[in-house]
């Protein structure tokens, strides 16, 4: 699969000043399916929105119910660990509605930047 890439939101400035090289992960929120970006950083994996740049969350590994790095997995495996890991994220936050709400609007903002 090839590689796309994205330019990274920077927090502190509010500019998207790093350019990102990730893999595509489709994940479907509710009725909504959208495309994310897996890519590692500094050797870990992590989730983000590739239309905004904003970084969405990272990705763990379990041994024995204790969660692990990410660091050293293959992209299978984190492929699989990143889509349980937005699951996780999406109920933390309220639910698939809210969830997509929160992503549609930091599109709005942050897509033109």
């Amino acid at each position: 699969m090839a590689t796309l890439s994205f330019l990274m939101l920077d927090r502190a400035t509010g500019a998207r000043t790093l350019l990102i090289e990730y893999r595509p992960l489709k994940v479907t929120v509710g009725d909504v399916e959208h495309t994310l970006a897996l890519h590692q950083s500094a050797g870990y994996w992590r989730v983000s929105d590739p239309v905004s740049g904003g970084g969405i969350c990272p990705v763990n590994g379990s041994y024995k119910g204790v969660l692990v790095s990410s660091k050293g997995m293959g992209v299978r495996e984190a492929t699989a660990r990143a889509r349980e890991a937005v699951a996780s994220l999406v109920q933390r936050t309220g639910g698939p509605s809210e969830w997509n709400a929160r992503l549609a609007a930091a599109r709005a903002l942050y897509a033109a930047a």
